[in-house]
Order: structure tokens, then sequence, then C-alpha cells
């Protein structure tokens, strides 16, 4: 299996963003949520703290390259990491937006900037891989596309999503809708018969909510929407472990659909 986090040293001497200076240790608090104080974005999973300032940092913000050369979804780009967004007066009619993710920046908070083509990105949407699989299931991640995501039903013509074909059937998910989600555990998934129908049961209100929108579709029997789901749950929790950081729950979800495949 492919590692999509590399393994970062046990600590680092100090950080840019950290204003005392102090050591900053790597630590895995089995998934607890934290707001990174280095973009101001959320995460889970290992990151890197100062204990006595209560300071926390994203590995990837932590290990955060001052520039980038280039990105595959912005060839030609190159991004230099800053302490905050360029001022107000340099944004557009929405304030600083991501171009990965939509969302907007945080003020005080790091972010990746191209000063030809005015691009941001926040360092967690910088870092995402290019592709990952689920079982034998590719997950691209692309933008500009005439498909419709999964969750919120809107075609992606603007921002970053990953897509695949599922069982023959398109599949694209918006990063953005995604990172609305909470953190969803790596297992508890079940299926259940009602009414002659297969109806998902999954721990997460937010998972089931999701799974429930996607678009109906034929399938070959109870076995075929029971791959399906499982496909879809595990390419879904991938995502949200990328974008928060939590590579333990990654390879769990992938495990858990391989075996179901």
């Amino acid at each position: 299996m492919t590692k999509l986090f590399k393994e970062g040293p046990a600590t680092i001497s100090s950080h840019p963003t950290h204003r005392q200076g102090h050591k900053l240790k790597l630590v895995n608090t089995a998934g607890e949520m934290f707001q990174c104080d280095g973009c101001m974005e959320r995460g889970h999973g290992p990151r890197y703290r100062c204990e006595p300032c209560n300071f926390d940092l994203h590995t990837c913000c932590a290990l955060a390259p001052e520039a980038m050369e280039h990105h595959r979804l912005f060839p030609g780009c190159r991004f230099v990491l800053l302490r905050e967004p360029l001022a107000a007066a340099t944004a557009n009619a929405r304030g600083t937006l991501c171009d990965a993710c939509g969302d907007r920046l945080h003020a005080r908070g790091l972010v990746y900037h191209c000063a030809d083509r005015d691009l941001d990105l926040h360092p967690t949407c910088a870092s995402l891989p290019a592709q990952f699989t689920v079982g034998d299931h590719r997950f691209e991640l692309a933008k500009e596309s005439s498909r419709r995501c999964g969750r919120c039903r809107e075609k992606c013509r603007e921002f970053w999503f990953y897509r695949s074909h599922v069982d023959g059937e398109p599949l694209h998910l918006h990063v953005s809708c995604l990172k609305t989600m909470q953190a969803l555990p790596s297992s508890s998934q079940n299926f259940a018969v009602a009414d002659g129908e297969i109806m998902q049961v999954v721990s997460s209100p937010a998972m089931q909510g999701l799974l429930q929108s996607l678009p109906k579709r034929k399938t070959n029997g109870r076995s075929g929407l029971e791959r399906f789901l499982t496909i879809v749950a595990g390419a879904i929790r991938v995502i949200i472990a990328l974008i928060f950081g939590d590579p333990t729950a990654m390879i769990v979800a992938v495990a858990g659909a391989i075996l179901n495949s």
C-alpha cells in the first residue's frame, strides 16, 4: 500500500508561527479534534504540539516547504508560503478564498500564494494527494467538470473534487463538502432490509445523510448495493482523513473497503 503521509521527525526545534520558539513534539491522541494554530483549520490525529502553550500544528503545516514550484492542477504556478493571506484590499468580492476548496481563508492563517495568478491554497489542501485507491477503485483529484457532486448535487465547475467510477457509476465528491462533515468512525457500518429496499445504517449521521443523497441506481440485488455503499463510504472516510490529517483512520478505511470488495 502506498503511504500518503510521510513520517515526520519526533520533534522539531521550532516553528515561525510559534512565537515562544519552543520545541514541538509529534503526538497522536486517537483522533481528538483540534484547531491548527498555523492555518487555523480543524484537524484530528497526528500533530505537532507544544503542551505548555497549548499550541498545535497539522503535520503538513509544521513541515510545509517555503515554496511549491508546481502543482498538478495549477501547472506553471509557483506558490510561496505566507504567514497570513494578503490584505483584504487585494481580495475579490467574496473575500480571500482557497482556490482548492472554496472556503474563506483565515485572516491570521498560513496560506500558499501564487502572485502571478493570484491563487491561494490552504496548506492542507495543497498537500492533498493526486490520487488514492480504495479496493480496486482509483479516486483522482480534479477540477472543472460538468458532473454533479454526490453530496451537494452542484456541478463541479470551480473547486476541487475527487472523482471515480464505482461499479460503472460516476462519483464526484467536492473537497469542500467533505470538510463540513465531522470526523467519522473507521468501522461500525451495517446494512439492513426494510420494505424490500436495502437501507444503510451508519453510526455517523453525516455519513448516513451523504449516502442517502447519492443518486438512486440499479444494482444486482442486495450484494451489489452493499458493495457500492462500502466502497463509497470507504472513499469518503479516506478523503476526510486526508483533509484533517489522520492517516490511521485512512488506512483502516482503505483496508475495510478492500476486505469487503
